[in-house]
């Protein structure tokens, strides 16, 4: 049975900051209500070694009737991959198990509360009812609207990266990293489940699969708060991305040549 939203969001080791992503969803189930909006919720744990998969289940048990929802408009269920494969392979299983006629991708830690697509929405940039099947849109943290709280340092770093990271893919988008994505989901369940990548390099490699599918990607303004706890050390971190990025550009060219 189809929805019109499914939320991907994965965790790993978040036990400590799981009530950050439930206050997340449970001010987009009030934000929801009575719009006859249909929602589902999936939350991925990528083989936590904490307590994140038995909390994210306690979240996720009756979660709408605790909250006044409807369970047929909104539901949560927890996943779990069992081991380790990376925030990428968590996406892949969400996505692959969603069945929203949109995807929308966020982080564990809610940067960006997922209430930003119903701003997208008021703004005129989506239609979550009827948008064209090709269109993605991807949240910037670069756009001049935005509204970014985050160490100058860090952002710098970011920077920095991303000119790397337009210089090797050939993308445009001065920010690839924002985990805050919506897809239409056949074209989600079309480019996931090819990544050779499914560490933090995923992001990039899906917006080069899908710019070779001609996809009509769209970067929009997003509010976005630097959470305490994260997992990026910027410069280990971007060596890791640097070589992923070569990789991911060899494992392309593999591709075209077997067609």
């Amino acid at each position: 049975m189809t929805c019109d939203l499914s939320l991907v969001i994965p965790h790993y080791n978040e036990s400590g900051r799981l009530h950050l992503m439930e206050d997340g969803i449970v001010e987009f189930a009030k934000a929801t209500s009575g719009k006859d909006l249909t929602v589902e919720v999936l939350l991925i744990d990528d083989g936590s070694r904490d307590e994140t998969l038995s909390g994210l289940k306690q979240i996720a048990d009756g979660f709408p009737g605790r909250h006044g929802m409807a369970p047929e408009a909104f539901s949560l269920r927890a996943i779990a991959l069992g081991q380790n494969s990376g925030k990428g392979a968590a996406l892949q299983r969400g996505v692959a198990e969603a069945s929203g006629n949109r995807i929308l991708t966020l982080d564990a830690d809610m940067a960006a509360r997922p209430v930003e697509i119903l701003e997208w929405q008021a703004n005129g940039h989506v239609d979550l009812k009827s948008s064209p099947d090709n269109h993605v849109h991807i949240g910037s943290r670069e756009d001049p609207d935005s509204k970014v709280t985050d160490r100058s340092t860090r952002r710098i770093m970011g920077r920095v990266f991303n000119f790397i990271t337009r210089m090797l893919s050939g993308l445009p988008f001065h920010d690839t990293q924002c985990g805050f994505k919506l897809y239409p989901r056949p074209l989600a369940q079309d480019v996931f489940p090819r990544l050779i990548h499914t560490g933090w390099a995923h992001d990039v490699e899906i917006l080069m699969r899908l710019q070779r599918l001609n996809a009509d990607i769209h970067s929009l303004p997003v509010r976005w708060v630097a959470i305490e706890g994260s997992k990026i050390h910027p410069i280990k971190d971007a060596w890791k991305m640097f070589c992923a990025l070569l990789e991911i550009r060899s494992g392309l060219k593999k591709e075209d040549v077997r067609k």
